[in-house]
């Protein structure tokens, strides 16, 4: 009997473990042929809606998308392409199954929802548009603009009814009142008017405001206006008679948003200041017109203000946060990634990757079992250069924080910390033996130093150009190094006295980048005339000449063997032989200006990085696969999708990978 028991209660247990895995795993959503891997800069908040139940945040970006975001975890949903300016305003129907939005590229788009399909265009503004409000039956919307109108649009047939004519400055807000009949706008001309919708007439200029009026909203429970301005007073006037009925004022304050709670009954408003540099958040009581809370927080310029169900505030300004009043602190904040890769780099086996930021850290990956090994911290400001040394034990990296490090690779510690530059150190390369480090400095002092890993003492510094050095190499026999320069100039140094060499002065243009050749025969210099040449290191003469369609990057250049990589602005590497100066291929990896690439030559694995993404791929003769790692808020997560097994390391983050032209979104996973 008390084995049967005890079999009954192991098969409860089982089956509750199988239905907490069943209930509780990741959900994965699929995104195919989408290029929204810049979500994970800066959030760039315009404007924001939020959805009906509170599920979901609408966000204009000043990147041109409307970013869609679960409003509890701050995760990216669906991102809309289709506006080429700012997005300035986002309004929702009343089911959230259309979208509308208004750009600085003139136009309004209305989207459908379900699938992120672009509906309609209404274009016929002559000039950026701020702001929109919809009508309460949903037929019509509103528009403000920049060129002094506010128009109304049918959205039926896209017809435009009527355009609003008064206003002498920019309209930067408008609203309506519940019962249709009322519409209300903000202007730089100092003014408020108010308008009667259906015959397009103006009822009543609101004159009082010193400065720009910079929002305006209905106070429809006690049939008010409100508005707020640069010089820093809220006023308060009737809706229907247009009189001043009494202000607020917030001394060295511009009024940069307002918001009514739910029930009416209070009102939250956002500033910014010249003098601060900061600004509070403020609730006020209408009932009493007292104040009740000033946010103990310091924000950017609220822009947006959205009042949730409990009273949170949902603020923007660029990044967005979630304000509490009853406790006082922010509750949340949806910002992005800051933190964009500036280098990259590979082993010789293609085993391991090292990505670097700006934000200083240093993340190492297996590329085998995609494992995210550590994060290096030390450095404090953007990564410039990174090496993995022969043996894989070590990573020597340079940063714009005027440093030098060398790291245990396996361990994460910092070995040796090199010393000595005055200015940020924008180029960085490693001898062949792995017994110096050149490096030099940018824009300031043009300073070159040469170092002994073993010591970590500069060997020689020098300051032989009068203009910017923009890239350096080490001969593979470690007998001379290269400089490339803004003055024009390739010139040739001894390693270990600094002697100079000779100069090759054939380039017309900034030399922005160097690459040699295994056997030090050939040199490979671009600049910025799109110009690539090829160089008989002995002779000096130029062997081939290559133009390309597009600026290349500083640094872009990568030989394996005969085969010359080059990374573009546009996100492609373009490959030649050198030999023989033939254009190979043009390899389509990036959507956006890619920042730093490395090959691994064993593997054939090349790393390249573009605004936060990362990229590593396999090059074959006539094929290129790659997988793709985004950083997120904080850290780095990665997911083996053969083994469906989480690497995890950090907290709350999230990851696209690319199969085969697919991206796979992975949701938000918690630290161990």
């Amino acid at each position: 009997m008390e084995i049967l028991k005890l079999l009954f209660l192991i098969l409860i247990l089982v089956g509750g473990y199988f239905i907490y895995i069943k209930f509780n795993k990741p959900v994965i959503a699929s995104f195919k042929d989408r290029n929204d891997f810049y979500l994970y800069k800066d959030i760039s908040a315009k404007s924001i809606a939020l959805g009906k139940n509170e599920k979901k945040l609408y966000v204009g970006s000043s990147d041109n998308s409307i970013k869609i975001i679960d409003f509890d975890t701050g995760l990216p949903i669906q991102i809309l392409e289709g506006h080429t300016d700012s997005v300035n305003s986002v309004v929702l129907n009343r089911e959230n199954s259309k979208l509308f939005s208004a750009s600085s590229d003139k136009s309004i788009k209305v989207w459908n929802l379900s699938d992120g399909t672009l509906l309609k265009t209404l274009t016929g503004h002559d000039s950026e548009i701020n702001a929109l409000v919809l009508s309460l039956d949903e037929k019509y919307i509103f528009s403000a603009s920049n060129d002094k109108t506010i128009k109304m649009w049918r959205l039926k047939d896209k017809k435009l009814l009527t355009t609003f004519k008064g206003h002498e400055g920019a309209i930067n807000a408008i609203d309506i009142s519940k019962n249709g009949d009322y519409l209300v706008s903000a202007s730089d001309d100092k003014t408020v008017k108010i308008w009667n919708i259906k015959s397009g007439v103006l009822l009543h200029t609101l004159e009082g405001h010193k400065e720009e009026v910079n929002v305006v909203i209905i106070d429809n429970k006690r049939g008010r206006v409100i508005s707020g301005s640069n010089d820093g007073f809220i006023k308060f006037w009737s809706l229907k008679e247009g009189k001043f009925l009494f202000s607020i004022e917030q001394e060295l304050l511009m009024i940069q948003s307002l918001a009514l709670t739910k029930d009416e009954n209070q009102l939250v408003f956002g500033t910014g200041c010249y003098v601060a540099g900061h600004s509070n958040v403020f609730l006020w009581d209408l009932k009493s017109n007292k104040l009740l809370k000033r946010s103990n927080e310091k924000f950017g310029w609220v822009k947006n203000l959205i009042i949730t169900q409990d009273k949170r505030v949902i603020l923007s300004y660029s990044d967005i946060k979630i304000f509490d009043f009853e406790k006082e602190k922010v509750v949340q904040s949806i910002q992005g990634n800051k933190s964009a890769v500036s280098a990259v780099t590979i082993n010789q086996q293609g085993t391991l990757t090292a990505i670097g930021l700006s934000s200083g850290d240093i993340h190492i990956w297996n590329n085998k079992t995609e494992e995210h090994l550590n994060i290096l911290k030390g450095h404090k400001n953007s990564i410039s250069a990174l090496k993995i040394t022969k043996d894989n034990r070590r990573l020597i990296s340079s940063s714009f924080d005027t440093t030098i490090k060398i790291w245990n690779l396996k361990s994460g510690k910092e070995l040796k910390n090199l010393i000595g530059h005055h200015a940020s150190i924008s180029s960085m390369v490693i001898s062949s033996d792995e017994k110096f480090i050149l490096s030099c400095s940018i824009f300031h002092d043009n300073e070159i130093m040469l170092w002994d890993t073993k010591t970590a003492k500069p060997i020689i510094t020098f300051h032989k150009h009068k203009e910017p050095i923009r890239d350096l190499l080490i001969s593979k026999d470690n007998s001379f190094m290269i400089t490339a320069s803004c003055d024009n100039s390739i010139k040739f140094w001894e390693l270990k006295s600094g002697k100079f060499i000779k100069s090759f002065d054939k380039h017309q243009n900034d030399v922005i980048s160097l690459a040699m050749n295994e056997n030090n025969s050939r040199l490979i210099s671009v600049d910025m005339d799109k110009k690539i040449f090829v160089w008989d290191v002995q002779s000096g003469k130029i062997l081939h000449q290559f133009e390309i369609d597009t600026e290349p990057i500083q640094r872009p250049m990568y030989i394996d063997d005969d085969i010359l990589y080059v990374a573009l602005r546009d996100g492609t590497i373009s490959t030649w032989n050198i030999n023989n100066g033939k254009f190979l291929k043009r390899l389509s990896l990036h959507n956006h200006a890619i920042n730093s690439i490395a090959l691994s030559p064993l593997s054939k694995l090349l790393v390249s990085s573009s605004l936060g993404t990362t990229l590593l791929s396999s090059v074959e003769e006539n094929n290129l696969t790659h997988k793709e790692y985004l950083l997120g808020n904080k850290s780095w997560v990665m997911f083996d999708m053969e083994n469906k097994k989480f690497i995890i390391e950090g907290e709350r983050n999230f990851v696209f990978k690319r199969e085969r032209g697919n991206r796979t979104l992975l949701s938000p996973i918690m630290s161990k």
